[in-house]
């Protein structure tokens, strides 16, 4: 299971078994993070689900976007 982020990455990964090759050939902090990943996934003939996706906090601009957001009490945002 993914969970897929805006910039092209993900959030999440759970995973039922595991193998090096899933995360080889990928363009780690690119915008093709999930679609490399996706590849990957059926490369290795595995079946997966992705749930919504979302916005994640990497870059600045995520921070300020973050900070605007509901997602925090302004007194935390501040500190």
């Amino acid at each position: 299971m993914f969970v897929p982020c805006e910039d092209g990455g993900y959030a999440l990964i759970g995973l039922r078994r595991s193998d090096a090759r899933l995360f080889e050939s990928i363009a780690w902090g690119s915008g093709t993070v999930m679609a490399d990943t996706r590849a990957q996934l059926a490369a290795l003939g595995w079946r997966w689900r992705e749930l919504e996706t979302l916005w994640d906090v990497d870059r600045p601009e995520d921070y300020t976007r973050l900070v605007t957001s509901s997602l925090l009490d302004r007194r935390e945002a501040a500190a």
